[in-house]
């Protein structure tokens, strides 16, 4: 499995919540359940309206890149990046 992050409304959280209270679950895994559905009923299709446009909110959909210079994504390995870019600083000021 992957780890990922989400950032949801404070309402959709708890609706999560109690859904995944009464289910006996875990909200993740009520996440993971409803991820499966959509992408079952929509295969290959990202979030658009059906007429090709995407939705209220989601105009910021595919307007980064996310491939660094080593071509290995950025999401993924976000955490070497930042690491290399802490030590290299680190030793920026360290050097006399």
């Amino acid at each position: 499995m992957k780890r990922t992050q989400l950032q949801l409304t404070e309402p959709v959280y708890e609706a999560l919540r109690r859904r995944a209270h009464g289910r006996k679950t875990s909200v993740a895994g009520v996440v993971r359940e409803a991820i499966q559905q959509y992408l079952a009923v929509r295969p290959q299709q990202g979030p658009t309206t059906g007429n090709g446009k995407l939705p209220p909110g989601f105009s910021w959909v595919g307007i980064g890149a996310s491939r660094a210079e080593s071509g290995r994504p950025v999401s993924v390995h976000h955490d070497e990046y930042l690491a290399r870019a802490l030590s290299r600083e680190l030793r920026a000021r360290v050097r006399p």
